[in-house]
């Protein structure tokens, strides 16, 4: 498998846009690099993939699992403790959250996806996720279906850190919560 570093930078400077955030700068080597033991593309490919399935069968715990205890979400350390408590909330407002991937890209140390994410609101968001515009929103019982990019770091199997862009202002206007956009001027 090919990697396209050029479109892991771009998809980085998307991911930390959204988030309003400077990218942090590059790690050392980990351990892996320093032994000489990298994983395959393929290798790491297979962990976001099972990632991926645990996700959209809700399964918290295995995905929980997957993250490294000191793994970072959008540069901040959130160890597996914040990973699940952001999963709870994720699950709480969109119970039927899926990914379905369209395209991949993977590294020695990184896999990267474009993906459709959807749902339907059912429940009353309690963190800053998705762009933290539905905290406290009641559910509108409406779905949606948006862009995601996601970029993920891997170490010894395990995922060290994730980054990810998404079209929040796009699942807004599909939950009713924004207004559509205005119609260009003729």
């Amino acid at each position: 498998m090919r990697c396209n570093n050029a479109w892991l930078g771009v998809l980085a400077t998307i991911a930390a846009g959204a988030e309003a955030q400077e990218l942090p700068a590059a790690p050392a080597a980990s351990q892996a690099q320093r032994n000489g033991a990298m994983a395959t593309p393929e290798q790491n490919r297979l962990v976001i993939e099972r990632w991926v399935e645990s996700f959209n069968r809700g399964d918290v715990d295995r995905v929980v699992e997957m993250f490294a205890e000191d793994g970072r979400n959008f540069g901040r350390s959130v160890g597996r403790d914040g990973v699940r408590a952001v999963l709870m909330d994720i699950y709480t407002r969109f119970p039927d959250a899926k990914l379905v991937v369209h395209e991949w890209i993977a590294d020695s140390e990184r896999v990267g996806f474009r993906a459709t994410y959807s749902g339907t609101h059912r429940g009353v968001g309690r963190l800053p996720v998705d762009g933290a515009m539905l905290i406290g929103v009641p559910p509108t019982n409406r779905s949606f279906a948006v862009v995601h990019l996601h970029m993920f770091r891997i170490e010894n199997g395990l995922i060290t850190e994730h980054w990810g862009g998404r079209d929040d202002v796009g699942m807004m206007r599909q939950l009713g919560l924004l207004p559509p956009p205005a119609a260009p001027p003729q």
